[in-house]
């Protein structure tokens, strides 16, 4: 969602030529396969607790993709939710084994 907001503000037009070709270029390429099962894809994407999955990540790729802020706003918010869960039940889980081999 950010990004909506700093890329206008690069001053450089190479630079902002580039990054838009990048964009354009991504959106076309990978806007079809990913619309089939756009909203659980990402969902899942972010809600995977790994390093390089999560809502940074999940945000760029949407604004790559060409989402709107809202359904951005509202996939990476699901997906941040469940991966909370996620890891909260697995501390959870290692506790539980801990205190009970103690």
């Amino acid at each position: 969602v950010v990004l909506h907001n700093i890329l206008p503000l690069i001053k450089w037009q190479w630079l902002n030529n580039l990054l838009e070709k990048i964009f354009s270029y991504t959106r076309k390429k990978h806007s079809k396969v990913f619309e089939t099962a756009a909203n659980i894809t990402l969902i899942t994407f972010v809600a995977i607790p790994l390093p390089g999955t999560g809502i940074y990540s999940g945000t760029i790729i949407c604004y790559l993709l060409g989402f709107s802020k809202k359904r951005t706003l509202i996939l990476a918010t699901i997906g941040a939710i469940i991966s909370s869960l996620i890891t909260v039940s697995i501390a959870l889980g290692f506790e539980a084994t801990f205190q009970s081999l103690f």
